[in-house]
């Protein structure tokens, strides 16, 4: 879920939001998911989230995303 929430944001941010891309016929499906886990977050962290767009080849690109304590 968070990570949907920064590539919601991140796409806001740079794109003009995703329906901005949804209007120049461009869908952004998720195909593939990876998370490592590090350390646990525990209940009422503070949490920040980071997102990037990497690796864009054509039609494909990737995101990097990072969760931590604030």
């Amino acid at each position: 879920m968070w990570f949907e929430v920064a590539r919601v944001e991140y796409l806001r941010a740079y794109a003009g939001g995703y329906q901005a891309l949804r209007d120049l016929g461009i869908e952004a499906l998720v195909l593939e998911s990876f998370c490592r886990y590090v350390v646990p977050a525990r209940f009422d962290d503070e949490l920040r989230l980071h997102a990037r767009c990497v690796g864009l080849r054509g039609a494909r690109f990737r995101y990097e995303y990072a969760i931590v304590r604030a």
